[in-house]
């Protein structure tokens, strides 16, 4: 942003140097002046206030357009006389917004859609470095299966926009072949699926709710797995605790058994031990 920087003398016995008055009295060309730089963000700003002004159908491509520059100044107002009124307010606006230097190139034409093709001609240039570079970052994307989704899916689309601000041309469907690439191959029906529809279906937005969707369905079964994992190991657990028990009875009755002490020969007639 350009900085003006304005002197003015100090009155006698004010104190003040004219260096301080220099600093305190420094102004700032506004944005929406065009000085020469961010060409994109003023172009911006002064189509949105043709607009504003009623003047939109001028900046755009439309029938009128070939016959008003072709017609005279008298033809102009005689056969276009509607559309006149709208050029005088848009060239207005655009010759508001301009230096003297960047003026003087267009001062010539003859409509607001004129002027801002001579602009763009001569600052609308895409920085080729600046793209690649943009385009790169995008390509790099990887969805990492420890992070959040929907998280990814807002980076991705930052860095889309990114790319296509800095001069890429990306058309939606290759930015949806982009995105799966990007994404793990369990997402790859979901793109076969979107192929499936008719071509005005075939969008970036659509593939996006769907691959949600399928993340979203993925965590549900993955957490119904997981709780009947932990309901069937809980009665395998339960199961096991009484077979342990009779077991250790059987043995513990066997082995009362034997360790039951011999009291020698059976009486044939009473039946008991311990007498001849």
């Amino acid at each position: 942003m350009v900085v003006l920087h304005r002197t003015m003398a100090a009155p006698l016995g004010s104190g003040i140097s004219p260096a301080k008055n220099a600093a305190s009295g420094q102004n700032k060309i506004s944005d929406s002046i065009f000085n020469g730089h961010n060409y994109h963000e003023w172009k911006q700003r002064t189509v949105a206030a043709i607009a504003m002004n009623g003047a939109k159908f001028t900046h755009i491509d439309n029938a009128l357009e070939e016959g008003y520059r072709a017609a005279s100044p008298f033809g102009e107002l005689m056969q276009f006389p509607d559309y006149d009124k709208l050029q005088d307010v848009a060239r207005g606006i655009i010759t508001e917004r301009l230096c003297n230097p960047y003026f003087r190139l267009v001062k010539d034409c003859k409509s607001a859609l004129h002027m801002f093709e001579t602009l763009d001609s001569r600052y609308d240039i895409k920085n080729e470095v600046g793209a690649v570079a943009a385009r790169t970052k995008l390509n790099r994307l990887s969805y990492d299966q420890k992070s959040d989704l929907r998280n990814f899916l807002n980076v991705f689309e930052t860095k889309a926009e990114d790319a296509i601000q800095a001069g890429n041309d990306i058309p939606e469907r290759e930015l949806i072949y982009q995105l799966a690439t990007s994404l793990d191959p369990d997402y790859l029906p979901v793109l076969r699926g979107l192929c499936n529809e008719v071509e005005e279906h075939q969008t970036f937005a659509l593939f996006r709710e769907r691959i949600l969707k399928h993340f979203d369905m993925s965590l549900l079964f993955a957490n119904i797995l997981k709780i009947n994992s932990k309901q069937s190991g809980v009665k395998t657990d339960s199961s096991s605790v009484p077979a342990k028990s009779n077991k250790e009875d059987h043995s513990s009755n066997k082995k009362s058994e034997n360790s039951t002490p011999k009291k020698g020969p059976r009486c044939f007639n009473c039946n008991t031990f311990g007498h001849k």
